[in-house]
């Protein structure tokens, strides 16, 4: 950045800072838009960061200039010379959208933009963060507080006519912007609204059902896949929303499958053994879709440490951990990621568990692999290394389908953490590892082997004094004299009336309580509910937090129902005796 070009930021930025008090703003603004149209008019394009100029121009709301239409002609004239993965795409794109807020095209200048960007190529965005707008864009969207526009624009993307009007690479792209940028990860623009969600999630299970007709494999395997992650993250509250995702998505989803399967055997090698050899050590395949530092590895980390101690079981099995190495299901590529991955890798190897990621070859492709491919080489791989059990869990979505479907061992079980609705052809068992009494299983058909899980101390209570020290220093913003209530996990455990309006009777009877709720998800249809229960002044969200340290803030933890709290339970009760767990 030029000198001149770094003074005329630094003035924006400080316009911003200082609006309400600059007695000139208007005549600043002019100079800075000045400014930035004499560059643009001889070709000099701007960087990301002066689209920031956004939040001087929106309160100000220049007159239309017939020049700058002109101008901003010009430009997508000069957009449509460059390939979607180049550096000349993406710059020339973030300056028609500045051109549109300096002539007062708020609306519409943002929804071509994201319309625009959301077609470039996903990949070289997020391989070159100097120059594109992946992280930047995120932040900017919530910034500007455009919520309800984007569910517009989000629709607009995913409406039948317009979606099929594009290339199959265009149609990944969409996919990848909006599950990573605005779905995904931090900050979850859009992950708030479920009602918005539910209506968008309509139009995807239209998509879906189009692109089985258009014998479309790879593309329903992919979509499916975000689908998935979309309602458990946004809308997904209980069994009932599971067995619908039952009957809408995996049962048409999975019916399309083995009929592809059945149509392909040339391409799906059938197994070559068909049971378990009796007196050989069996070999079995824990599947994830990914490693990361969360509930499930904890649990499974805890099972493999504690069956590497117990002789008789290493004398008869060997438990093969696999990663699928999912881009699309979290944040991989992000450096911290990545090296939470390590450290669960390097967990695993310490407690002697032999873990797998054989499919680096796909690594190149990232965002755009082909997911057909892929799992075809992932169930070669299980075949090839003689696997004899499959435990797949819930978190694999469509791949873990096409496993089973295509029968990749001689036992396949199905390892429920949260989804009993789930079925496909081809689980021979059922397991689970927390309580059948609850009523989560009421009207369930299905047969289930539980189990218990002893959480690895390692787990409970980490960092005890630091996380303890913190506690306290955060509980200084509240009342003094606060008895704590709370829960830690996803929001929507807590987003019903019934459990609210518990809530309310025991704060109502107790004024000194107040109730912290950690974690993520429908703030604004919660926030509906508290008003009418009158709550609200005491009602914390608090957003996604250490449950080490909220597990000492919290004195009574109200366990959610229907669906009850999980892992976060555990590691509460284990802060120390004057912690109380009431199930309401």
């Amino acid at each position: 950045m030029s000198d001149e070009r770094y003074e005329y930021w630094l003035l924006i930025n400080d316009t911003i800072s200082n609006f309400d008090s600059l007695p000139n703003i208007e005549l600043r603004a002019n100079k800075i838009k000045s400014y930035i149209i004499d560059n643009l008019k001889t070709g000099n394009i701007f960087g990301r960061e002066y689209l920031t100029v956004y939040f001087i121009f929106k309160r100000l709301i220049p007159k239309h200039s017939q020049q700058i239409d002109s101008l901003i002609n010009l430009y997508i004239l000069e957009y449509s010379k460059y390939p979607k993965d180049s550096i000349e795409a993406f710059a020339i794109n973030d300056n028609i959208f500045i051109l549109e807020i300096l002539n007062g095209n708020f609306k519409s200048g943002l929804e071509n933009y994201i319309k625009r960007l959301f077609l470039l190529d996903y990949n070289f965005a997020r391989k070159n963060p100097p120059q594109c707008p992946h992280n930047f864009i995120g932040s900017f969207l919530v910034s500007a507080n455009v919520k309800p526009l984007l569910f517009k624009i989000v629709k607009d993307l995913f409406s039948i006519d317009f979606y099929f009007s594009l290339n199959k690479r265009d149609r990944r792209s969409v996919v990848n912007w909006v599950w990573n940028t605005l779905w995904g990860f931090t900050p979850r623009i859009l992950l708030n609204e479920r009602k918005e969600i539910e209506d968008i999630y309509e139009d995807l299970k239209d998509i879906i059902y189009k692109l089985i007709s258009l014998d479309s494999i790879d593309e329903v395997l992919h979509f499916s896949m975000f689908v998935y992650n979309i309602a458990i993250e946004a809308f997904i509250q209980g069994q009932d929303e599971y067995k619908k995702l039952q009957d809408e998505i995996v049962a048409p989803c999975s019916q399309y499958y083995k009929k592809w399967i059945e149509k392909n055997k040339n391409v799906i090698k059938e197994l070559p053994f068909k049971k378990i050899e009796n007196g050989k050590k069996k070999k079995i395949a824990l599947v994830r879709p990914n490693i990361g530092y969360w509930s499930p590895f904890i649990a499974e980390y805890s099972i493999l440490k504690g069956l590497k101690e117990d002789k008789k079981f290493n004398d008869n099995y060997e438990i093969i951990v696999y990663s699928m190495d999912y881009f699309e299901l979290w944040n991989s590529m992000r450096d911290d990621c990545r090296a939470d991955s390590r450290k669960c890798s390097e967990m695993l190897m310490e407690i002697g568990s032999d873990y797998r990621v054989p499919l680096d070859e796909f690594h190149k492709d990232l965002f755009y692999n082909n997911h057909l491919n892929k799992i075809i080489k992932f169930r070669e791989k299980i075949i090839e290394d003689q696997i004899d059990i499959l435990i797949y869990s819930d978190h694999l979505y469509s791949c873990g389908e096409f496993l089973f479907l295509s029968r990749s061992a001689p036992k396949q079980i199905y390892w429920a953490h949260s989804n009993l609705w789930y079925d496909v052809e081809g689980i021979d068992k059922r397991i689970i590892h927390f309580s059948p009494y609850d009523n989560r299983f009421e009207g369930n058909p299905f047969k289930w082997e539980f189990f218990t899980v002893t959480i690895d101390k390692k787990f409970l209570n980490p960092e005890e004094e630091t996380k303890k020290r913190e506690a306290e220093r955060i509980k200084k913003y509240f009342p003094k004299g606060s008895i704590f209530l709370g829960s830690i996990g996803r929001l929507s455990k807590i987003n019903n009336w019934e459990y609210l309006s518990t809530v309310a009777e025991i704060m109502k009877s107790n004024p000194e309580t107040v109730y912290i709720a950690c974690g993520t998800g429908n703030e604004n249809e919660i926030k509906e509910k508290l008003k009418k229960l009158g709550i609200s002044d005491r009602f914390y969200m608090v957003g996604f937090v250490d449950p080490h340290i909220y597990g000492y803030v919290i004195d009574i933890y109200l366990n959610t129902f229907p669906e009850p709290s999980g892992q976060s339970v555990v590691e509460f009760l284990n802060k120390g005796l004057n912690k109380f767990l009431v199930s309401l």
